[in-house]
């Protein structure tokens, strides 16, 4: 059985899939805790205790002792890092092959000094909003709270630029994790990007939830980014019809009368064939003579008269 994105797409975007509710961050996550764990697929941890990261700072970059703490006690194994060199590699996507300065950084400025991010990937909010397409828009339930939208730039920052990330890739890529069940080899679905298990500070979380609680979200998966931004790019796909087309309502219209003119070329081609072989599908029918008059019938003149006609 065909799937209806399938059908929407043979007929060029002619239905509209609905897109994924939105709800609140009340609603959908009710604490910090969910928000920084759910939203990106366990890509963080809400941590309370212990070493943990965050996504925003001032000054000199605090994550750097984070790292230190972490490595020290063992707790991971961060390949592309030791405690001389300190980090060697960054994540694998639009990112740099190591850190270095970035001295024009503007958006992301926190990390200019040292970098996994070009200038021009965070020179604006609007710029790491776009970055991934319209399926990954983080306003895509309305525009949020200039509060609320401030921590998805921060997220994205630490993303793009903090060289931390690289260190709890997923699928870790440095030649160092060769060895590792999950090592990156560009093959069965893997990827460079993703990070798992990151620990974030639990005041950070917080925070971005209390910012954020009013505001509107995608709810599905309970609250997922990345199946939220497959539902909205499934509905993208469906509704969206071919710039040089015709618009969908048209299409449909247009189908529909092709199809009927075939229709009844096909059963005119059939009449003839079947008149020219002796057997036609309709007859004559038969005149019927009129019926002889009767008394009644020859007195009708008058009263056909009497009436007015």
């Amino acid at each position: 059985m065909r799937t209806l994105p399938a059908l929407c797409a043979m007929l060029a975007g002619s239905c509209v899939l609905a897109e994924p509710q939105c709800k609140t961050f009340a609603e959908i996550y009710g604490g910090g805790k969910a928000l920084c764990e759910n939203m990106w697929d366990e890509a963080f941890v809400y941590t309370e205790e212990g070493p943990a990261y965050t996504m925003w700072f001032y000054g000199e970059n605090p994550n750097v002792n984070v790292t230190k703490a972490i490595h020290a006690s063992g707790t991971k194994q961060l390949y592309g890092y030791d405690e001389h060199n300190g980090h060697e590699y960054c994540l694998n996507y639009s990112h740099k092959s190591a850190p270095s300065e970035e001295p024009d950084m503007t958006e992301c400025n926190a990390w200019q000094h040292d970098s996994c991010c070009y200038a021009s990937v965070a020179k604006s909010a609007k710029a790491l909003n776009e970055a991934y397409g319209k399926a990954y828009h983080w306003d895509r339930c309305g525009k949020l709270s200039s509060g609320c939208e401030r921590f998805f730039v921060a997220e994205a920052c630490m993303y793009e630029c903090e060289p931390a990330a690289a260190l709890f890739a997923k699928f870790p890529s440095h030649p160092d994790a060769e060895n590792d069940p999950n090592y990156f080899h560009g093959t069965d679905g893997a990827n460079a990007w993703q990070i798992h298990g990151m620990p974030i500070e639990a005041s950070f979380c917080d925070a971005w939830y209390q910012a954020c609680k009013n505001d509107l979200f995608c709810s599905s998966d309970e609250g997922s980014y990345f199946t939220c931004a497959k539902e909205y790019e499934t509905s993208i796909d469906a509704s969206s019809s071919d710039d040089d087309g015709l618009p969908a309502v048209w299409l449909i219209v247009v189908i529909a009368v092709t199809v009927v003119a075939v229709g009844g070329i096909t059963f005119l081609v059939y009449l003839i064939i079947m008149e020219k072989k002796g057997k036609p599908v309709y007859y004559a029918v038969p005149r019927i003579p009129p019926a002889e008059p009767t008394s009644e019938m020859a007195s009708s003149p008058s009263e056909t008269h009497q009436r007015g006609y």
